[in-house]
């Protein structure tokens, strides 16, 4: 049997395996937790994994060409996919 590519997603692979671990650190730690404790688990699984990530990625909000307000990416994953938790 043929298996068959979503076409919705821009990087399955890469994307399978966020998911997954996001769902091994949240079936091992339970939930309740501070959202911090969450990002700490992500940073060692993504370094654990090897993957490519930077943390707290400043952005810029803009309205009408003109920058209103900064904010912060929770991860930027192989400069792919933004992770917010």
């Amino acid at each position: 049997m043929k298996k068959l590519k979503r076409e919705d997603i821009l990087y399955p692979e890469l994307s399978y395996k966020i998911v997954g671990i996001a769902f091994d650190i949240y079936n091992s730690l339970g939930p309740g937790y501070h959202e911090k404790y969450y990002q700490r688990a992500l940073t060692e699984e993504l370094k654990n994994q090897r993957l490519v990530f930077q943390e707290e990625v400043p952005y810029s909000i803009i309205y009408k060409e003109k920058i209103i307000g900064r904010n912060y990416l929770d991860f930027l994953i192989d400069d792919k996919i933004i992770m917010e938790i």
